[in-house]
């Protein structure tokens, strides 16, 4: 690899992110995700954890990615004006000290804490002020949306760190929180992955289809359906359900039938694992890098990509096209 390459796209994202993808194929691969079907299995051992808890639904997951994702952009655009920043640290939903330095204490002293202190840093209360005093509304926008690729990425890190801590600390703590990190985790996963799938061939987030069905569009539900069958034990779900039956709506059944029939990918798509990996990890940080350093993230952190640069460059371009990657 060339170095100069490396030392680039290092300082534009996480130092650890190639170790960050590779753990993300790693629970790709344990979760048995075939390429032609999508289902997501879990390992034997957090199946068993699911049992336990009932199988629960996935649909309150995808509300908790939206309002995630939600939170710092109503506290940006809640302030009205550049003159009112300083009140945000205070007065909104996104607390700069809870959610970006508390989380970051929990990581481990090295490159990646590093890179992130000093990606925060004009967030700090004593130089908020000073450092966006006077810019553009427009230029403010572009430093949110920066923040937020390193928040995302930052709250994925400390994900992995306690996964694998948890794997290195087994006899450490009670048999019971382990499994709970483990299941939160795989659950939080298992729905970005959906989210993901969804993304692909629905063009549109399962929070944006879930929202969509609740508003009485069935196609939003069918078409949320096909990637996630646990949507069936909604309340809301079986209340339309029950609706449908008691009005003797033969045609919504047979196409909630279609639905449930479909696999999430119903063909076989080439490059199925960049696509993945492309589309999870884009506003985390992947947005920011050229089309010759992505690739060479990728090989690097053993992603299948295409064979030359030429097609891959059309390949993203494709995806950003269709919105999978805005």
């Amino acid at each position: 690899m060339n170095n100069n390459s490396k030392s680039n796209y290092n300082s534009k994202i996480d130092p650890a992110f190639s170790e960050l993808i590779k753990e993300y194929l790693k629970i790709l691969t344990s979760c048995c995700l075939p390429a032609n079907e999508g289902y997501l299995v879990p390992l034997d051992h957090t199946l068993d954890v699911f049992a336990r808890r009932g199988y629960p639904a996935l649909g309150n997951e995808y509300e908790d990615i939206t309002e995630l994702s939600k939170n710092i952009k109503t506290s940006f655009s809640e302030s009205g004006s550049i003159k009112n920043l300083s009140k945000i640290t205070r007065n909104s939903p996104f607390s700069f000290e809870k959610e970006l330095f508390e989380p970051l204490e929990s990581l481990p002293n090295g490159e990646s804490k590093c890179y992130y202190a000093s990606k925060f840093a004009k967030f700090q209360s004593e130089n908020i002020n000073k450092y966006f005093k006077g810019m553009p509304q427009d230029q403010l926008i572009e430093e949110i949306k920066e923040l937020y690729c390193d928040w995302k990425s930052l709250l994925f890190h400390i994900a992995i760190h306690d996964l694998r801590n948890e794997r290195t600390t087994r006899s450490h703590k009670p048999v019971k929180l382990r499994k709970s990190i483990e299941f939160k985790f795989c659950k939080n996963f298992m729905a970005s992955v959906n989210d993901t799938i969804s993304m692909l061939v629905n063009k549109k987030h399962m929070a944006t289809l879930v929202e969509e069905a609740k508003k009485g569009e069935d196609e939003a539900l069918f078409k949320a359906v096909r990637v996630d069958k646990t949507l069936l034990d909604a309340k809301w779900v079986r209340r339309k359900i029950r609706i449908a039956q008691y009005t003797g709506e033969h045609i919504f059944f047979k196409q909630l039938g279609d639905a449930i029939k479909k696999p999430p990918l119903e063909h076989d798509m080439e490059h199925t694992q960049s696509f993945l990996v492309l589309a999870y990890f884009w506003k985390l940080g992947l947005c920011r890098l050229t089309n010759p350093e992505l690739m060479e993230l990728l090989l690097s952190s053993g992603v299948r990509v295409q064979d030359d640069p030429s097609t891959f460059r059309k390949f993203v371009d494709r995806l950003k096209r269709e919105g999978v990657l805005a």
